[in-house]
Formats: C-alpha cells, sequence, structure tokens
C-alpha cells in the first residue's frame, strides 16, 4: 500500500440540520473509504435534536456548530467548512447520505491526471424512497452545464484553488452547487465525470418536499445566466425526441410515470 503522506489530504465537509437519525451512516462511510488521507468536518447548522451527541463517537472527526439562518440549502455549511479545512481536495456530503468504499480514491485518480481539472462528480444512486439512479451528463462544450449536469454535483470533489474565491451562494434558495459548477466552469476549470453510481442520496419526506419546489428555485438561476432557458429547453426536447425514436414505449412509460408522481407528490407531501 502506498504511505498515506505520498496521498494529497482530502477534506469531506458533512453540513447538516437536524438528521442526527442518518448522520452516523454518513460519517462511517467516510470513515471507511478506500482513500486512506482524509480530514472529515461535519458543520451542524442549528440542530435541535441529537447531533451534537453523535460526533463525539468519531474522535478523527472535527466538529462545529453555528446558528441556523432559515436557508434550506448547505451553502452557508460549506462555506464555513471550507474556512476550516486543510485539504488540497474538498467534497461534501450531505449529512442524509453515503460515499461507496471507492467514491473518494475514484474523484481523485480523476482528477490528479491534469492540473486544469477543478472539479469531478459521480453518478448518483437514491435510495429510501426512491430508487432512481442518475448519471452525468455528457458535456460537450464550456455552455453545455447550462442544461443540466447529471449525476451527483452536490458531492462533487474540487481543487482547493479552484474552490478558493468562489463559495457557495448563501443568497440562492436552491441548485447552488449547480450555480457553484458554472462560476468553476466561467473561471476557465475543467471537469471529469465518472459514469458510476458512488454517491447514495437518501431520499425521505423532508427532501422529496424541497424536490417539489426545485423548479421555482431554478428562476433564481435562469435571471442569472439567461441562456440557461434555451439550453434546458432544447436538451429536453433532443433528450425526449431520441427516447422516442429508439423506444417509444419506454418514451410514453416515462412520460406518464413523471405526470402521476408528481400529482401524488404534490397532494401527499407538506406545502412549504
Amino acid at each position: 500500500m502506498v504511505p498515506v503522506e505520498n496521498h494529497r489530504l482530502v477534506t469531506v465537509i458533512i453540513p447538516t440540520h437536524n438528521y442526527g437519525r442518518y448522520l452516523s451512516e454518513a460519517i462511517e462511510s467516510v470513515l471507511k473509504q478506500t482513500y486512506p488521507n482524509i480530514e472529515l468536518i461535519v458543520v451542524d447548522d442549528g440542530s435541535t435534536d441529537n447531533t451534537r451527541e453523535i460526533v463525539p463517537k468519531y474522535p478523527s472527526v472535527k466538529y462545529v456548530y453555528q446558528e441556523h439562518k432559515g436557508n434550506l440549502t448547505p451553502a452557508r455549511a460549506m462555506n464555513l467548512g471550507f474556512s476550516l479545512s486543510h485539504g488540497d481536495y474538498i467534497c461534501g456530503i450531505g449529512g442524509d447520505d453515503k460515499l461507496l468504499p471507492t467514491y473518494i480514491e475514484k474523484c481523485v485518480s480523476k482528477i490528479e491526471k491534469d492540473k486544469r481539472i477543478g472539479f469531478v462528480w459521480t453518478g448518483k444512486q437514491e435510495f429510501g424512497e426512491s430508487a432512481q439512479t442518475y448519471m452525468p451528463r455528457k458535456l460537450r462544450y464550456h455552455s453545455s452545464i447550462l442544461g443540466g449536469a447529471g449525476g451527483a454535483l452536490g458531492g462533487m470533489l474540487m481543487r482547493r484553488e479552484a474552490r478558493a474565491g468562489t463559495s457557495d451562494d448563501e443568497n440562492l434558495h436552491g441548485r447552488e452547487d449547480w450555480d457553484l459548477a458554472i462560476r468553476l466552469i466561467d473561471k476557465g476549470w475543467k471537469w471529469r465525470t465518472i459514469n458510476e453510481a458512488l454517491y447514495c442520496a437518501r431520499m425521505h419526506k423532508e427532501n422529496l418536499t424541497i424536490r417539489v419546489h426545485q423548479k421555482a428555485y431554478l428562476h433564481e438561476l435562469e435571471e442569472r445566466y439567461p441562456l440557461m432557458r434555451l439550453y434546458l429547453t432544447s436538451s429536453w426536447f433532443f433528450r425526449n425526441f431520441v427516447l422516442c425514436m429508439k423506444n417509444p414505449e419506454q418514451f410514453l412509460h416515462k412520460l406518464w410515470n413523471k405526470r402521476l408522481s408528481r400529482y401524488f407528490r404534490l397532494k401527499q407531501l407538506p406545502q412549504m
């Protein structure tokens, strides 16, 4: 095995708010990584549950508390975690999510192939209330990011010098990870993706409720990036046209299920 000192330090930040019931799984998924040199920081965004009692069970994990400001995104917690970090690479994982054991090893291997690569992300496997799998989109041009990224963009592993000076926007109500990726690309950083679902996103009532409102949050980015609506519309038509041509039955099944699932989510989940 290669000595730890020959591996660049990776800081993993876990922003969490009242996810004490899931936090141990998130922490242990980081501690069980095959990559040997990891700094783990848990940023408690004003939790009122048992979060503060969970972290001391893991002596190597750094815990920091901040007052909750009512924001739904982890942007403020991620920014605080970065200010306390020492890693050459930075990534985040939700307090209710998990990483597969090779997540960091494969992301680091990919980003170290070229110093111009600023960030890497993987596919995402949902579990809990959903079993959907999402893979990164093939982005042929820098502006293609405006049509969506796919996969687990929120868990992207970033080069420290790319993340420095490009903080998460705390004023956004959602899609802050997408906004960050756009700004990194605008600064000239390259990206790479891994077509494996190495990030496990737990789906439960709280984040399913937030998902219902993601379209409303999208308008904030569309106002910031005027070409985004054009890219999203053309991308949607292209993907569905190809699917319709290749497999009309699957296209109709997807369209019908999407309409039904959205209807039932709106009916059953509490409004915000």
